[in-house]
């Protein structure tokens, strides 16, 4: 009964746009309840919850927090390789690695601006 009030309560932090305390209760459930039956779930929302906590963070926060939710896809497929979710953060992830690659290179050419402008 105590996992299924973490639960909703994260579902709740999630539905009403808190996402960063989604991802912080649905990792806490991971971490008092390893074994839980709704593991797979609580693991897709993690994965979710943080996607939409990068696509709403201000520009400094926003690498950072794609790399997150890469990090949160990662161990979600090695545990859930054939989860009835894939297709859904198989989107999460492509969008967030695109985030990241229009970024560094975003970064390279600042960089490379930068150069020349000191010269």
């Amino acid at each position: 009964k105590i996992y299924d009030k973490e639960l909703l309560n994260a579902k709740v932090y999630y539905n009403v746009g808190h996402h960063k305390s989604a991802v912080f209760a649905l990792k806490n459930i991971l971490s008092t309840q390893p074994e839980t039956t709704h593991r797979e779930e609580v693991m897709y929302l993690i994965v979710k919850s943080s996607f939409e906590l990068a696509e709403n963070s201000v520009e400094e926060l926003r690498h950072e927090r794609y790399l997150d939710t890469i990090d949160n896809y990662y161990n979600f497929i090695s545990e859930y390789p054939e989860t009835k979710f894939k297709k859904d953060v198989d989107k999460i992830y492509k969008a967030s690695q695109k985030f990241v690659k229009s970024t560094k290179k975003n970064n390279k050419s600042e960089d490379g601006n930068q150069e020349e402008r000191s010269e």
